[in-house]
This record gives C-alpha cells, structure tokens and sequence, in this order.
C-alpha cells in the first residue's frame, strides 16, 4: 500500500534568519519567503504592526520558547485542560463512535477512555503531548493575520521526525527546502491525522511525531503542481493557500502562516493485531508502519461497538437519572413514532453516551422486547452497571427532551 499524495518535507535544513538590529526588516521579509511575495507593502504594514525591537521579530533558537508536558504516559497522570481535549478528540475523530455529535459525545471523556479508545481504534498509543508556546513566532503569526485581514483559520497536522520538529518549535516553518510540489510550492500540512504520520519518520521502536498547527488559510484555490506563484482572486487579494480537491491537504505560500501548538509523540504498538477495520479506517501508512502491520495482522477483529468498557454516569448535560423525559426522534430502526414520554433508568458511556428510557406505553415496551430478541444486547457489561431491561428504550442526547 502506498500514500495517496505527496507531502512537502519541508521542515528540514532550516536557515537562519539573522540576529542584527539593523538585519530587522530584511529579516522579517526573509521569514515571510519573498520569492512568492507580489505586495511588499504588506509587509511594511505587518512590521508596522508588531512595533516591537529586532529581537521580538526575528527569532533566536531557544528564545521565548517552552514546552509544557501535558501527558506523558510514564509520568504522573494530568488532568487534560479543554483545548488539549478538544484537539485529540478532533484529530482522532475517526476512531470514535459517530452515533452523537461530536460535542455531545466527547464532552465527558476522561483522558484515559479518550487514550484507550484511540488505542483500541487505531493501534496507536498516545505517548506525549506537549503544548508548545512561542512567542516570538506568535507575534509573527499575528502580524501576519492582521496584515491579510485572515479570518478563516483551522487545525491542521503535520507530520515529520523528532529532530525536524524541535526546528519547527524554534524557528517555524520555513519552505527553503521544499522540493516536491504535488499542489504548489509551500509548506504542506493536512486535516487527516493518518495523513501526516504517513510522513512522520518512525524510529526504531517505532514511535512517531506530528505537530498540531494553526493554519491561517486565508484565500485559496485549488493547487497545482511545481506552482509558484498561487496569483490573486477577483478582489485583487493574494490566494496565500493551495489545496487539493477533497479540501484535506493544504500548501501554504508562507511559513508564518502556520503557528505550532502541540506536538504529540505516538507509537505504532506491535505487539497487537492489526485488524482490517484498522487499516479500513486508516486507509495510510508510513511504509515502515505499514510493512509492521502487515506482520502483525490475522487475528481477531476488534469489535466497533462496545470495545470500551461501559462507566455509569449519574447525569450528563442536565439529565440525571429519574428524570422524565419526552423522546423527540428516536432511532428509525426500533420503528417507534416519537412524542413517548418515560423515566430515564440508567446512563452509560462506552464509547458515546446512552440513555435508557423506560416508556409505560405498552406498545413501545413490546416493541423494545421483540427488538433485542432479534438484536441481543452487544454490550453485557451494562448489566453490570444497573438492572437492564430490554423493555427500556436506548436514547442520545440529542433525541431527549426535559419534562
């Protein structure tokens, strides 16, 4: 199996940008990779708007740099603050359950369910998070914001080596290296998180590091190979992004564009199976990656549901058990009209979150039992958590309203 798209290896053999008072602007224009740049006075502006010395513009390794361990899986165990949480829940978001939206589903996750969960969907194992704080680069990437009047931004990944990513952490992004060119000449990233440890350089024990990253996308059109020049929209405005046609992998025309806010340190784990609903669902690999998990497949295939072990919850989002509640849209299968209004008995979480209602309207509970003969529960390890009765009718959030 091969990886669908060529990425950039940029990040490597990084120049230096000067350290002189007097090198400040010419600095800062080399930063922003001229050889692309048509509107100079642009730069002029973002120079004007840091109004800040030389050394707050141009960067100096090991300068206003930090890295904050937020996990480490052989360390202590830390809480996760909500960015943390929200950037792993996105970046993984394939190997979750969609039955809830994403902010319904994910909200109570503890970092141990969402580490497992990875662990049991992907085959990778969360190592270390770091949160990466630069501020220099920051005042950079804000000038460059606010000098393009940026306001789409999003997270983007970007996978490459252990030493790569400490030049990035220092120095930034930087396109002098790039020489593949599949969507333009830039500085790739991508939305797929697979896609990136695609070109994340294993080592020998097969860890590998992507970078989380701000990406101020700006104006953008579709890529196109060996471009240099991305040209202008109808407005006059200079497109500073290429993407390809899925709109997942993006060329961005200039290094500050993309700011570093995690790195995350993950391991490809040999000693379990590679299933085919693995490999269906990370559909890439980084080759020594993928040579590895096709050693280690053939065994059984990890179910999708209930492969985390249910927790019982007392409430969630304002509902707590005995609460009664109206069920607006209930799930098509169990061919039941909506309007029933019954008791919530029981919550658990086992990879989203469910509710179990039960309705005294006898058609419903009969309908309910005749359902699970024919659909045995697939997860047991709920009648640990309370009295199930296949009577009471499973619910998401979102189908259950407060009376």
């Amino acid at each position: 199996m091969s990886t669908a798209f060529v990425m950039s290896r940029c990040d490597d053999d990084l120049m230096d940008l000067g350290d002189s008072d007097n090198d400040t602007q010419n600095s800062l224009y080399d930063l922003f990779d001229t050889s692309v740049v048509q509107d100079f006075s642009v730069f002029d502006y973002a120079c004007e708007s840091v109004q800040a010395e030389s050394d707050l513009i141009v960067p100096k390794r090991d300068s206003n740099v930090s890295l904050d361990v937020v996990y480490d899986r052989d360390g202590p165990p830390l809480p996760l603050d909500p960015a943390c949480h929200t950037m792993l829940t996105s970046a993984f978001i394939s190997v979750f359950e969609i039955l809830d939206k994403p902010e319904d589903a994910f909200t109570d996750y503890t970092a141990s369910q969402i580490f497992e969960r990875i662990k049991l969907g992907s085959n990778y194992s969360v190592v270390k998070i770091e949160r990466i704080t630069n501020s220099k680069l920051q005042e950079l990437h804000n000038a460059f914001k606010i000098a393009y009047n940026i306001t789409n931004t999003r997270t983007v990944y970007h996978g490459t080596s252990p030493a790569s990513s400490n030049s990035i952490i220092k120095t930034g992004f930087r396109g002098a290296a790039s020489v593949r060119s599949k969507f333009g000449k830039g500085i790739y990233s991508t939305a797929n998180i697979w896609e990136a440890l695609a070109y994340a350089e294993p080592s020998a024990d097969y860890h590998q590091v992507f970078l989380a990253a701000t990406l101020l996308q700006g104006p953008t059109r579709y890529g196109e190979n060996e471009l240099v020049d991305f040209g202008t929209n109808e407005s006059g405005d200079l497109f500073l992004t290429c993407t390809n046609p899925e709109n997942t992998i993006f060329c961005a025309s200039h290094g500050i564009q993309l700011l570093s806010e995690y790195r995350i340190t993950v391991k490809y784990e040999i000693d379990t199976a590679t299933t085919q609903q693995h490999k269906n669902r990370i559909r890439m690999y980084h080759p020594i990656i993928w040579k590895v998990a096709n050693t280690t497949t053939a065994l059984p295939v990890v179910p999708v549901h209930g492969s985390v072990l249910p927790t019982a919850k007392r409430t969630h989002r304002g509902i707590s058990i005995g609460d009664r509640v109206k069920i607006v849209k209930p799930f098509k299968y169990l061919e039941i009209h909506g309007g029933h209004i019954g008791t919530v008995r029981g919550i658990a979480m086992d990879g989203q979150v469910k509710f179990f209602v039960d309705v005294a309207d006898p058609s419903v509970r009969s309908c309910m039992e005749a359902w699970f003969r024919c659909n045995p529960w697939h997860n047991t390890n709920i009648n640990d958590l309370f009295d199930f009765k296949t009577a009471w009718v499973i619910c998401k959030f979102c189908q259950l309203e407060i009376v």
